[in-house]
Protein backbone atom coordinates (compact mmCIF):
# COMPACT_ATOMS: atom_id res chain seq x y z
CA UNK A 1 0.00 0.00 0.00
CA UNK A 2 1.67 3.48 -0.87
CA UNK A 3 0.63 6.60 0.86
CA UNK A 4 0.19 9.38 -1.16
CA UNK A 5 0.42 13.07 0.18
CA UNK A 6 -0.66 16.08 -1.46
CA UNK A 7 1.42 19.53 -0.77
CA UNK A 8 -0.60 21.00 1.93
CA UNK A 9 -0.54 17.90 3.89
CA UNK A 10 2.98 17.60 3.60
CA UNK A 11 3.26 21.44 5.03
CA UNK A 12 0.74 20.47 7.85
CA UNK A 13 2.34 17.55 8.83
CA UNK A 14 6.10 19.23 8.96
CA UNK A 15 4.37 22.37 10.31
CA UNK A 16 2.61 19.89 13.07
CA UNK A 17 6.32 18.09 13.56
CA UNK A 18 8.35 21.19 14.02
CA UNK A 19 5.77 22.33 16.83
CA UNK A 20 6.49 19.27 18.74
CA UNK A 21 9.81 19.36 18.12
CA UNK A 22 9.55 23.13 19.68
CA UNK A 23 8.16 21.63 22.87
CA UNK A 24 10.60 18.75 23.34
CA UNK A 25 12.89 21.37 22.96
CA UNK A 26 11.83 23.28 26.26
CA UNK A 27 11.63 20.66 28.34
CA UNK A 28 14.26 20.00 31.34
CA UNK A 29 14.97 17.19 32.59
CA UNK A 30 16.52 17.15 36.05
CA UNK A 31 18.44 13.87 38.38
CA UNK A 32 18.37 13.77 42.02
CA UNK A 33 19.57 11.08 43.96
CA UNK A 34 18.36 9.90 46.99
CA UNK A 35 20.97 9.05 49.58
CA UNK A 36 20.70 8.24 53.45
CA UNK A 37 23.15 9.58 56.20
CA UNK A 38 26.02 6.63 55.59
CA UNK A 39 25.79 7.41 52.03
CA UNK A 40 26.32 11.36 51.80
CA UNK A 41 28.99 10.95 54.52
CA UNK A 42 30.78 8.26 51.72
CA UNK A 43 29.79 10.91 49.11
CA UNK A 44 32.27 13.68 50.59
CA UNK A 45 34.12 11.56 52.91
CA UNK A 46 37.34 11.87 50.34
CA UNK A 47 38.72 15.05 49.30
CA UNK A 48 39.37 16.45 45.81
CA UNK A 49 42.91 15.92 46.02
CA UNK A 50 43.32 12.53 47.10
CA UNK A 51 40.52 11.57 44.58
CA UNK A 52 42.37 13.23 41.88
CA UNK A 53 46.01 11.17 43.18
CA UNK A 54 44.07 7.58 43.23
CA UNK A 55 42.26 8.40 39.67
CA UNK A 56 45.82 9.08 38.94
CA UNK A 57 47.29 5.82 39.84
CA UNK A 58 44.54 4.00 38.51
CA UNK A 59 45.47 5.43 35.10
CA UNK A 60 49.16 4.69 35.52
CA UNK A 61 48.43 1.13 36.49
CA UNK A 62 46.01 1.85 32.82
CA UNK A 63 48.99 2.28 30.68
CA UNK A 64 51.90 0.17 28.97
CA UNK A 65 54.76 1.91 30.89
CA UNK A 66 53.18 2.85 34.04
CA UNK A 67 55.11 5.25 37.10
CA UNK A 68 56.08 1.94 39.47
CA UNK A 69 55.36 4.47 42.44
CA UNK A 70 52.67 5.74 41.66
CA UNK A 71 50.44 3.09 40.09
CA UNK A 72 48.20 0.83 41.95
CA UNK A 73 49.19 -2.72 42.34
CA UNK A 74 45.49 -4.43 42.97
CA UNK A 75 43.75 -2.53 40.09
CA UNK A 76 47.07 -2.78 37.85
CA UNK A 77 46.04 -6.85 38.29
CA UNK A 78 42.70 -6.23 38.27
CA UNK A 79 42.67 -4.43 34.90
CA UNK A 80 44.91 -6.63 33.43
CA UNK A 81 42.52 -9.55 33.97
CA UNK A 82 39.73 -7.58 31.74
CA UNK A 83 39.22 -7.57 27.70
CA UNK A 84 41.26 -5.35 25.92
CA UNK A 85 37.56 -3.55 25.44
CA UNK A 86 36.99 -3.44 28.93
CA UNK A 87 41.01 -2.19 29.68
CA UNK A 88 40.29 0.67 26.85
CA UNK A 89 36.86 1.55 27.98
CA UNK A 90 37.72 1.67 31.77
CA UNK A 91 41.09 3.68 30.64
CA UNK A 92 38.90 6.19 28.78
CA UNK A 93 36.61 6.85 32.21
CA UNK A 94 39.59 7.73 33.89
CA UNK A 95 40.72 9.96 31.63
CA UNK A 96 37.01 11.85 31.63
CA UNK A 97 37.42 11.64 35.90
CA UNK A 98 40.90 13.50 35.42
CA UNK A 99 39.37 15.96 32.65
CA UNK A 100 36.73 16.52 35.34
CA UNK A 101 39.32 17.26 38.22
CA UNK A 102 41.36 19.36 35.89
CA UNK A 103 38.56 21.60 35.08
CA UNK A 104 37.42 21.95 38.74
CA UNK A 105 41.42 22.66 39.57
CA UNK A 106 41.14 25.44 37.06
CA UNK A 107 41.11 29.33 38.25
CA UNK A 108 38.40 30.21 36.58
CA UNK A 109 36.14 27.41 38.08
CA UNK A 110 37.65 28.45 41.53
CA UNK A 111 36.94 31.70 41.05
CA UNK A 112 33.51 31.62 40.16
CA UNK A 113 33.77 32.90 36.87
CA UNK A 114 33.30 29.81 34.67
Amino acid sequence: MELSLVSHDKDDISRYAERILARAMTVEVGLRTDRDPQQEEALHQEDGCSAHARCQTYMNACTSAPDAAASDKNFESAILGCTLDDQKRVKKRLQGLLDYFAKLNSPLVREGTA
